[in-house]
């Protein structure tokens, strides 16, 4: 089995969260257990995963020195990511206030009221806008 997102649920402007792709691995997982006494052997990708980040990062980077004309061993990266690395948490999606408040391993650079308002900033702190 592939999967592509390890979320166990998502959100958006409706009121009540919806179980994702994460749920139903795990569902899917428990019934091949119960049916076959084996473990099923999966693979993820997608975020959070490090070789997605690395391979955006490089298509990002050679669009962006294409763009601009940067060159290519430039150490300026130009890549921000929702949700990873230099990151722009948003309060869309799976954003909890009481949550973000807790204290966690991977805390975001800075929080923006959604994904325009997070790349507006981007834009502008670049000098790009």
């Amino acid at each position: 089995m592939t999967c592509s997102n390890p979320d166990f649920i998502w959100s958006n402007e409706y009121p009540v969260n919806r179980f994702a792709q994460g749920a139903f691995k795990t569902c899917l997982e428990c019934l091949y257990k119960k049916l076959t006494k084996e473990h099923l052997i999966s693979t993820k990708f997608g975020k959070p995963e490090k070789i997605t980040y690395e391979f955006a990062t490089k298509i990002l980077n050679d669009h962006a020195n294409a763009m601009w004309g940067l060159p290519k061993d430039t150490s300026r990266r130009i890549v921000y990511a929702i949700g990873g690395w230099e990151s722009v948490l948003v309060r869309t999606g799976v954003w909890n206030e009481v949550d973000h408040h807790r204290k966690h391993d991977h805390n975001s650079t800075l929080v923006k009221s959604d994904v325009l308002e997070a790349v507006e900033f981007i834009l502008r702190k670049e000098k790009l806008y």
